[in-house]
């Protein structure tokens, strides 16, 4: 940083002359000059979230807008606010993107250009078709420090999500930081704060609820080797509405139960098998007397009959294929084939519960008193057996859920409601 603030001194003192001689220029205008900082201040900072102000508003009962507005100071190249990435599907879309770049001094180099936005496929490596795209804005800035300035507004037409505040990404310092949800009156929401204690700021104008939360001078703070979540360690908002609609359905995240219920609607009525296929679950099954020895007969007959492909258009992101399509195409993904093998379960007269797990090296934060969406995967759960069925794998054992899903908590969607569990 040295060499930086020897560089920056005699420049400064030619810029203030030249202030002075001809009034406010456009580096005043913005603020966004490194000349009052201190750098030294910012110890682990790769970059400095110099202005960062999120504005999400719920405009009826299915659309809802966001609004930022961001400026940050890359300090060296491992920083990454050169790119945006901005992830849409059928039921969102991009309304603006505008970009600028500033030097060291707040003075504009240039704006981003129309054919710097690229528009491609965000199909993940798991899937063999999604609805997902993404725009993309990759400036690929090579000298530092250098400001940067984004902002753009998605407005998507299902409510079930209310996108969160992720207040500090690591090795990151910030200098002001907004976030502001707008709701209408009577339209209840849950929020919870973690790693950070904040009061919001309470507005109430022309029948909307204004909610506004506020930090200022957050130091950095350094990514350890094996560090938790995020979520674990960083302060970030988390939203979660009482009542949504999802394509047409209507939901709730009051409580893990009101959640399952809503889970179990999606699921009514997908599991019908074809008969042939229940012909073969009676051969798998005859001669067999134990409820464990027909569990791992049916569990190698999905092994041997299907595999994992991963489709997620609209609903189905949410929603599986009903079980005659898995059979009769012999794929299906996560919740597709969970889906099918409760229906062959349920075929042989044993109880088997869809669970939603957040599937990763590492579990995310998810607690008993407050429910949010922080799942992405699904698993089967035999509640008799108190055992845990890995649908996805054509080589794990019956009983076995997997590395990626052991020891953290799962929501058991019992046809009922929503029961939260843990894991073994």
């Amino acid at each position: 940083m040295k060499p930086f603030r020897n560089l920056l001194k005699p420049a400064l003192f030619g810029a203030v002359f030249f202030f002075f001689s001809f009034g406010k220029t456009e580096a005043q205008e913005n603020n966004y000059s490194l000349a009052g900082l201190k750098l030294s201040d910012f110890k682990n900072a790769n970059a400095i979230i110099r202005q960062r102000d999120l504005v999400f508003e719920v405009k009826s009962a299915s659309e809802t807008s966001f609004k930022v507005h961001q400026v940050v100071t890359l300090l060296n190249q491992s920083a990454e606010f050169d790119k945006l990435r901005l992830y849409y599907d059928g039921s969102t879309s991009i309304k603006k993107i505008s970009g600028k770049v500033y030097d060291a001094f707040g003075r504009e180099i240039r704006k981003v250009k129309k054919d710097e936005i690229q528009d491609l496929s965000a199909i993940s490596s798991s899937s063999i078709y999604e609805d997902d795209r993404v725009k993309l804005v990759d400036l690929a800035l090579k000298k530092f420090p250098v400001t940067v300035e984004f902002e753009y507004e998605e407005v998507t037409q299902n409510e079930l999500f209310i996108y969160g505040w992720d207040i500090q990404p690591y090795n990151t310092a910030v200098q002001s930081s907004t976030y502001t949800l707008i709701t209408p009156e009577g339209f209840d929401v849950n929020y919870r704060l973690f790693n950070i204690d904040l009061e919001p700021a309470l507005e109430l104008s022309d029948g909307k609820i204004i909610r506004k939360w506020k930090v200022e001078n957050l130091p950095a703070v350094k990514r350890e080797p094996y560090a938790p979540p995020a979520i674990a360690v960083l302060p970030h908002l988390i939203f979660a509405p009482h009542e949504f609609n999802f394509h047409g359905y209507k939901g709730s995240w009051e409580s893990w139960d009101d959640f399952g219920a809503f889970m179990s609607d999606l699921m009514a009525g997908t599991r019908e098998l074809p008969e042939n296929v229940k012909q073969e679950v009676r051969a798998q099954l005859d001669g067999l007397e134990t409820t464990q020895e027909k569990v791992e007969a049916l569990y190698r007959y999905l092994q041997d009959n299907t595999r994992y492909v991963s489709v997620q258009i609209d609903v189905s992101g949410w929603q599986p294929y009903p079980a005659k399509e898995v059979a009769e195409k012999k794929y299906g993904d996560c919740k597709g084939l969970s889906n099918y093998m409760k229906a062959l379960l349920e075929e042989a007269g044993i109880e088997a519960w869809p669970a939603l797990i957040y599937s990763n090296s590492k579990p995310n934060v998810i607690t008993e008193d407050f429910v949010m969406p922080a799942f992405n995967h699904m698993v089967l759960y035999l509640p008799k057996e108190n055992q845990w069925l890995e649908c996805t794998s054509n080589t794990y054992p019956a009983g076995y859920p997997g590395w990626h899903n052991q020891n953290r908590k799962a929501l058991l969607i019992t046809g009922e409601g929503g029961k939260l569990v843990d894991t073994p």
